[in-house]
């Protein structure tokens, strides 16, 4: 393997981590805002208790959604350039199954 493929290899494993890691973090504040609205309930307090705390985590997973997709459209104009380049850059083992979501975005 090139030092060209081999850098992108070690590249398209990192946008694969990060895009884990953005999907763990939506997870958890999933999860927050599952356990912000139970606990309310469970002690028997009106909806308005603590509606800021969830109108604010509920923001953040859409931010977090956000850089999800912005992280999607970095990882297939990444994934342009090396096929321009005639880089492989294909991970060495198991992976994931695309769709081509976004693989026609254009990107600045």
């Amino acid at each position: 393997m090139g030092t060209a493929n081999l850098n992108a290899s070690r590249l398209a494993r990192t946008l694969r981590d990060t895009e884990h890691a953005i999907d763990e973090a939506i997870l958890q504040g999933a999860d927050s805002v599952k356990r912000l609205i139970e606990g309310r309930r469970e002690h028997a307090l009106a909806a308005e208790v603590g509606q800021d705390a969830v109108a604010a985590s509920v923001e953040a997973i859409a931010l977090m959604t956000r850089a999800r997709e912005a992280q999607i459209r970095s990882h297939a104009a990444i994934g342009r350039v090396a096929e321009a380049q005639e880089i492989g850059w294909h991970l060495a083992g198991p992976t994931e199954k695309k769709i081509g979501f976004l693989a026609d975005t254009k990107v600045a």
